[in-house]
């Protein structure tokens, strides 16, 4: 009889901390609408493939993706905004090749765009 409450009193310590802890879990991703943010003026080629691209993701995410253009400065003004936001996943990036060009003309740069930016693996 004692080996059998040792063994059940070692199950639930181990069960026990996680029935404890089922309400920390992690919220689900979106929380709320994505914003995508286009370095270019609206109607350009690079605005409306952003547009498709968030019209597409929009049903498949349950979320709306809201697309925010920012033109100027060859996109490094877009960049900048997506640079400062929160890391929280809930704000892109849409560019050109522009952003690579940038770094290697420009001598200063609003922002380190390795350092503050990551790359969306699909």
């Amino acid at each position: 009889m004692r080996k059998f409450f040792g063994v059940a009193s070692l199950l639930l310590a181990g069960i026990g901390p996680q029935l404890l802890c089922n309400n920390a879990a992690a919220q689900a991703w979106p929380a709320r609408p994505l914003k995508l943010v286009v370095g270019y003026t609206p109607g350009g080629f690079t605005d409306t493939m952003a547009r498709a691209l968030a019209e597409k993701l929009a049903p498949a995410l349950g979320q709306q993706v809201l697309v925010d253009n920012k033109p100027g400065a060859n996109g490094n003004i877009a960049a900048g905004i997506v640079a400062r936001a929160a890391p929280d996943g809930h704000t892109f990036l849409y560019n050109s090749s522009s952003l690579a060009l940038n770094t290697a003309l420009m001598t200063k740069m609003p922002f380190d765009t390795l350092r503050d930016l990551a790359p969306v693996n699909a």
